[in-house]
């Protein structure tokens, strides 16, 4: 995947019309955006401390148990394999590689995710976060790439 084809991350407040987004955007036959189960809301505050094992039990547990199921099967060792290969094993990583399977299990150049915790993930790999949608923050939504 080149940076060009890079994840679309959609940030955005309720009522704002993030999901509208996330749903055009998925119309798109290079992109997909699955229903977020919100890996980063319920999971970036554990200190797994490099543990991806942990981290990839636990997303595939909350992916398992998401309210909307999604329609392919990820692969637990894939996923493993794909977040230990980068320099530094991260929780972003392990929802990167989860979210490229569902990526190429629908034919997509690329993913999307829209989930307004995505912001804690740009503090996972050290990126500056965009400002906050709401009142004095600039609204939403917002489209990211990360780089």
């Amino acid at each position: 995947m080149s940076t060009q084809d890079g994840p679309i991350l959609i940030i955005g407040t309720e009522r704002s019309g993030s999901n509208l987004l996330r749903l055009v955007l998925d119309a798109h036959s290079r992109i997909a955006v699955p229903h977020p189960p919100h890996f980063m809301r319920y999971l970036s505050g554990i200190p797994y401390n490099g543990d991806v094992n942990a981290m990839v039990g636990d997303a595939m547990r909350l992916l398992r148990y998401h309210i909307h199921p999604w329609p392919h099967v990820i692969d637990r060792a894939a996923v493993t394999e794909a977040a230990v290969s980068g320099k530094t094993p991260s929780l972003f990583g392990v929802v990167s590689a989860i979210y490229d399977q569902y990526r190429i299990a629908e034919g997509a150049a690329r993913w999307g995710c829209k989930s307004t915790f995505m912001v804690a993930a740009r503090a996972h790999r050290g990126g500056p976060n965009p400002a906050p949608p709401g009142p004095g923050g600039g609204g939403g939504p917002f489209l990211l790439r990360p780089d």
